[in-house]
């Protein structure tokens, strides 16, 4: 019996030869994947994304066109990233001592969704379940369930419903009366 395993990378993607990509992945154009990245089972990476080294991605995540993951960012399983999403890991940048620069990866749990043009700055851990809205610059740390929006992005009262929450309602005949 022999182990069925199957990816696909466009032929215009670039990937280091030491990436690890799981089961049913998908890595489109001009995706680049950097040295000693690890990409779980059933994910989609879109075409432009940019994964930096040693990143780890969980299984059945979704990253859109343009996302861009620091170096070291731990990403947990279905997690969801718009189009043009920034994961950052330095603050202060310095071309001219590169030596100097300090790099604080993010932490990203399950379940979570991230906004297109959001950016999450070093260090941040989104808790899981945490909704980041379109655009947010996310400076703290989020909390499990919050959804947080702006910028500094800030949580909103209102939480996520839980998964499968269905409200019913009565339905009204054409005589104003209830079935």
């Amino acid at each position: 019996m022999t182990a069925h395993y199957e990816v696909f990378i466009s032929p215009n993607a670039t990937v280091h030869h030491t990436v690890l990509i799981g089961h049913n992945s998908k890595i489109w154009q001009y995706s680049t994947l950097l040295e000693g990245a690890c990409i779980g089972k059933d994910c989609n990476i879109g075409d432009c994304c940019s994964i930096g080294q040693r990143a780890v991605i969980g299984d059945s995540c979704n990253f859109q066109h343009g996302a861009t993951i620091a170096a070291g960012t731990t990403v947990g399983n279905y997690v969801f990233l718009g189009t043009n999403v920034s994961i950052l890991d330095c603050k202060l940048p310095n071309l001219a001592r590169k030596h100097e620069e300090v790099h604080t990866p993010c932490v990203i749990e399950d379940h979570v969704i991230i906004g297109c043009g959001a950016v999450i700055l070093p260090g941040v851990i989104l808790h899981e379940g945490a909704v980041i809205g379109a655009g947010a610059v996310v400076v703290r740390d989020v909390k499990a369930g919050a959804t947080v929006v702006g910028n500094p992005a800030r949580e909103r009262a209102a939480h996520r419903m839980a998964p499968f929450t269905v409200q019913t309602s009565r339905m009204i005949q054409h005589d104003n009366t209830t079935v």
